[in-house]
């Protein structure tokens, strides 16, 4: 009897320790599975409606520097493309139609070279910003999946609408009415 008292207590004083350290100590920090990093930026979460629209800057088929917080004040459809995406051909009139005046088209070409891209862009008479992402850091942030994936984003940068696949300029119409 005597054996399983101490045993009994010996137990109990082992949890107590155990479960201190456990409490002093802490749990692990728990995986955040809707987070990344890139090298020498500060984490960033996958975009979503009524978030900020992550930032970037970078090159256009121009040549020209572009970045998304210049853009605050208008209304920017931001699109992921390439020349190889037939849904990304079929959507382009629409997105030249729906650009111009407050509505500025940004379309982010996926690690295409420019000589690629520009016959392309002549064949549709295309007259909005390309952007050139060769090295994917945009399709990164963006969480990209495939071709074409287009962001709505409000004049103070904030995302409205989201679509995966080809859009449409009713669509369109109806994401920047808000």
């Amino acid at each position: 009897m005597m054996k399983r008292a101490l045993l009994t207590l010996a137990s109990l004083v082992c949890f107590g320790i155990g479960s201190s350290i456990f409490i002093a100590v802490g749990l692990p920090q728990r995986a955040d599975y809707t987070a990344f990093e890139l090298p020498g930026e500060t984490r960033t979460v996958a975009p979503e409606i009524g978030r900020l629209a992550p930032p970037f800057e970078a090159n256009t088929l121009t040549g020209e520097r572009l970045s998304l917080w210049a853009l605050r004040g208008q209304t920017v459809i931001l699109n992921f493309w390439a020349t190889w995406c037939t849904p990304c051909r079929v959507e382009m009139p629409d997105l030249q139609q729906i650009h111009g005046g407050d509505v500025r088209v940004i379309a982010v070409n996926l690690g295409e070279s420019p000589a690629q891209i520009q016959p392309w862009v002549d064949d549709l008479n295309l007259t909005f910003d390309i952007v050139l992402d060769v090295d994917s850091q945009i399709a990164t942030r963006y969480w990209f999946r495939a071709p074409p994936s287009t962001y709505v984003i409000d004049p103070q940068g904030v995302i409205r609408a989201i679509f995966y696949g080809p859009v449409t300029i009713n669509q369109l119409q109806d994401a920047i009415s808000y």
